[in-house]
Parts: C-alpha cells; structure tokens; sequence
C-alpha cells in the first residue's frame, strides 16, 4: 500500500513539473497595423500649430464658419530620421519641413484651376485643400536624399506620405495631390526627386475633403510621424 502510495505522488509531482515548464507566448509578429497615426510615430511626433497674421486671427475668432481661405506660415520643423537605402540598409539624415500656405473652398479651387489643373469641380459638401510646403534636406549619411511617395507600404518604416484623416470615419480623405502641377513629389510619379544636402523643393499637395473637416496634415516618413495644424 505504501508503495502505491509513494508511486501516485512521484506521479503527481512529475505532472505538476511538465505543467511549468510549458513553453511561453510567442509574441504575435503579424500584428495587423496601427490606423491611428499615433500608433505609426517613430521616435517623436512633432506637432506644428497654425500661425496667422493679427487680423486673420482676429477675423477667424469672429466667425463662426470656417473661412473659404486659410492663408499662413508655419515656423519650420526639424527632424531626425531614417532613410532606407536599396541595400535594405537604415541611414539617419535630418530634414527640415514647413507649410507655407494653406487654401480651402473656392480660393484652393481658383488656384487649382489658375495652374492648369485637369481635376473637376468639387461636388456638393465638398471642397479642395491645397497645402504648400517647403522640405529641407539638411544632413546625413546619404549625400543625395530620394524624396519621394511611397504609400501604401506594409512595411512603416519605408512609407513616406502626407495624409489628412477623414473626421467621419477611420480612413482618410482622397489625395489629389499627383494631378497637380506643381506636385511636391515631382512631375514624374515614379521618379521622385533628389535633394542634395542643403537643397530645398517647395511643392503643393492637395486633398478633396468635406466641407467641415478640420483634422490636420499628417507627414509620415523617414520612421518619423509630423503633425501640421493647417485650419
């Protein structure tokens, strides 16, 4: 009996060992992607704040609509981050970002329609955003930067984009910006364009949004997430 006895506990405690031993969680590397563009920040998110004149402030806290024209200048952002070279290779350069101008409603459309645009008329409820930007390459690894879109891309570390979130939904509003003339990606849409260190482009984007959007311009690239309030 005691032999039994003795024979059911080495049993027990042999089970009770297995059971901690068991083998721990593989993280899950298939992780669907962040939609939030605060999930899909690098190293930093810089938020860059609208800045107008005195009387377009002054006329804006009067109105309780938003105007047809945004018109302003952003103080310039610098950033660091990382380019991927075709090697698969991570190098780190600095650029150097800021919005010039921003137009909404008729006044973007004008604009839009004054250089040539093929693009139609907004329908009802919604208008053409056109933002003018000015992008700095100031230093790193590599002495030409290739700037250019590349949306969308499974990987986050090799997209490079501006985006405005649709506040309606959770996706973002269309991009028209490669039917504009003055494209801040270039007039070829698989070519780019090369700054050297030093250099700038200064280039537009453009989204059709609806009428009541206020969400801001998303820059994301470089493994870097940059944020311009634009209304």
């Amino acid at each position: 009996m005691k032999t039994r006895i003795f024979t059911l506990l080495i049993l027990l405690l042999f089970l009770l060992t297995a059971c901690g031993k068991a083998d721990p969680a593989v993280a899950n590397t298939n992780a669907p992607l962040e939609t939030e563009m605060q999930g899909k920040a690098g190293d930093s998110i810089a938020v860059i704040p609208r800045q107008e004149s005195g009387d377009s402030a002054s006329n804006n806290a009067d109105s309780q609509t938003k105007p047809a024209s945004n018109s302003f200048h952003s103080e310039p952002v610098t950033f660091d981050g990382y380019s991927l070279t075709p090697e698969g290779d991570s190098v780190p350069v600095r650029l150097t970002m800021a919005v010039e101008n921003v137009l909404e409603g008729e006044a973007a459309w004008q604009q839009m329609i004054s250089q040539g645009t093929q693009l139609p008329a907004p329908e009802q409820g919604k208008e053409y955003i056109l933002v003018t930007l000015k992008v700095t390459y100031e230093d790193g690894d590599l002495e030409t930067l290739y700037f250019a879109e590349n949306y969308p891309a499974s990987w986050a570390a090799a997209r490079v984009h501006f985006l405005i979130p649709c506040e309606n939904s959770n996706s973002f509003i269309k991009d028209v910006t490669r039917q504009l003339p003055n494209c801040i990606w270039g007039p070829d849409e698989f070519e780019g364009r090369t700054l050297s260190k030093g250099e700038s482009i200064t280039g537009d984007v453009a989204f059709l949004q609806d009428v009541e959007n206020t969400a801001p311009l998303y820059f994301e690239g470089y493994n870097q997430v940059v944020t311009f309030q634009i209304h």
